[in-house]
């Protein structure tokens, strides 16, 4: 997951999350990544699909 651009935050809010309260908790959490989980579970799949080209 990766914080979004500014037009895509704008699409979430106007298409999908319209409640205002729900959109700012969203955009509080969706603008803290990608944090270290996520480069983690990044690298464990790029690690994987490798694995599975060459096996």
């Amino acid at each position: 997951m990766g914080a979004p651009s500014p037009a895509i935050e704008n699409f979430i809010h106007t298409s999908i999350i319209t409640d205002e309260t729900v959109f700012k908790e969203y955009v509080e959490d969706a603008r803290k990544h990608p944090d270290e989980l996520d480069i983690k579970n990044a690298q464990e799949f790029a690690v994987k699909m490798i694995k599975k080209i060459y096996s």
